[in-house]
């Protein structure tokens, strides 16, 4: 629905002509039950039209700047929502127009939520993807803090699928995400599945890769088991140390990535 543009015109217009309405029914219904003298009568129809008027200007002015502030709240609501904050809601409450416009809002700010969340989580694991690897990186260049990215890959888990299958390798991968996200609750860090057997850490505890492997090691130390066959977890790291508004996240995941490589070369 569009409204008119010109509809704060129409609606002054609506209310000084209630204003009149209300005068000049002030000024015959008054002296149907108080008389007033001859001599009055005029004065008291212009004084009862003029106040009449000034009634309908006084309801206008009160709910002109009702919208303005409602609409101002739905904009600084829709702003957050534009630049991806789901979390904004319009806290008007009432069941009137207003009240039921707030619920339809937060409505679809719910579903907008949902999809967001649907889209930035690996359906596999249930971590983070790669979007939502791509958004964190953008808030991070708000708080300009250094960072480091580390690329980590399972060694030999390509292996897995040819022997066991591709749902022995699935249920490895879900277990491993149980144990980043209790990684990550440790450590402060944050994990995300960027595709396959791959995994992305970022975190600013660490001040070398040695010292995330080895409290991944301890969180993994103990072999996931899948259908009573235990398999044994090992990594290959890359590190990439950034400033965030500095760096470009591609140039960030190649460079960890290949250092990544390196480390997995001397496995084989």
């Amino acid at each position: 629905m569009k409204l008119p543009e010109s509809y704060l015109t129409s609606l002054f217009f609506i209310y000084l002509s209630f204003g009149i309405i209300v005068g000049v029914a002030f000024t015959m219904l008054v002296p149907l039950l108080i008389p007033i003298p001859e001599n009055l009568i005029t004065a008291f129809a212009i004084m009862s039209v003029v106040a009449g008027i000034l009634l309908g200007c006084l309801n206008y002015f009160v709910c002109k700047q009702f919208i303005r502030f409602c609409t101002e709240k739905f904009k600084k609501v829709l702003t957050q929502v534009r630049i991806g904050d789901y979390s904004a809601r319009a806290l008007y409450q009432g069941t009137d127009i207003i009240g039921a416009f707030t619920n339809a809002l937060n409505h679809t700010i719910a579903e907008l939520e949902e999809k967001d969340r649907i889209s930035k989580q690996d359906l596999l694991t249930g971590l983070p993807n790669r979007f939502a690897l791509e958004e964190y990186f953008r808030r991070l260049e708000l708080i300009k803090e250094q960072q480091t990215l580390y690329f980590v890959d399972m060694d030999r888990f390509k292996s897995i699928n040819d022997q066991y299958g591709h749902s022995a390798g699935d249920k490895v991968l879900q277990e491993v995400a149980v144990r980043l996200r209790q990684f990550d609750a440790k450590t402060q860090s944050r994990s995300y599945r960027y595709g396959g057997d791959e995994f992305v850490i970022i975190s600013d505890s660490y001040s070398s890769e040695a010292s995330l492997q080895e409290d991944l090691d301890k969180i993994f130390s103990d072999p996931v088991i899948v259908d009573g066959v235990s398999f044994p977890l090992s990594w290959s790291v890359g590190s990439q140390t950034f400033v965030p508004g500095t760096a470009d996240i591609e140039e960030v995941l190649i460079q960890a990535d290949s250092l990544m490589y390196v480390e997995k070369a001397k496995t084989r």
